[in-house]
């Protein structure tokens, strides 16, 4: 367990291998903690087989990012699995989840990620770009107040990605809910 974790050193956290860990907010107050705008890199790298679950807490980006391709700040690669339970993700100015490989990312329980995203094309500034063989699953919850799409569908020719939809919505989106990628 990760109590209390907090991301205003200004550096990532790596989590990789075969690790299983869970963060909470404990001592910090109201729960919340603001990312540092000068970051400049993903808040969070999970890599190989790892699962990490967020109980609780807000993360707020304070406006920072900009649109753009890569990954996500809240990043996921390998076989990785990453679950949100009853936590908010706002103010991002640029991809929270870029979902790709195997990697499977939960967003249940009361989730909301709200004013995250940019303006520009779906992979670019939607709040979530699923793509691959990556799985989504959204369970009771929301993905609100973003400049583009709530989710961005990209697919390859080898692989397909997954998502799995109950009872979650997105509300005063900038683009469509679910969007596809444009293929240049």
């Amino acid at each position: 367990a990760i109590p209390g974790a907090r991301f205003t050193d200004g550096g990532a956290r790596n989590i990789v291998g075969r690790v299983q860990a869970v963060m909470t907010p404990g001592p910090l107050a109201n729960g919340q903690d603001t990312a540092l705008a000068s970051l400049g890199a993903s808040l969070l790298n999970l890599s190989g087989t790892a699962e990490l679950l967020i109980q609780g807490g807000i993360l707020d980006f304070n406006n920072f990012g900009q649109g753009q391709y890569g990954p996500g700040n809240l990043n996921t690669t390998g076989s990785s699995k990453l679950t949100l339970d009853a936590v908010t993700v706002r103010n991002l100015k640029q991809q929270a989840f870029v979902i790709a490989g195997n990697t499977t990312v939960v967003l249940r329980n009361g989730t909301v990620i709200d004013r995250v995203g940019d303006v520009g094309d779906c992979a670019a500034g939607a709040a979530i770009v699923v793509s691959g063989g990556g799985t989504l699953t959204m369970d009771h919850a929301q993905v609100s107040n973003g400049p583009s799409s709530a989710i961005c569908i990209c697919s390859g020719t080898t692989q397909l990605p997954t998502m799995q939809l109950s009872q979650s919505t997105s509300s005063g989106m900038g683009g469509p809910a679910i969007g596809p990628a444009q293929i240049k």
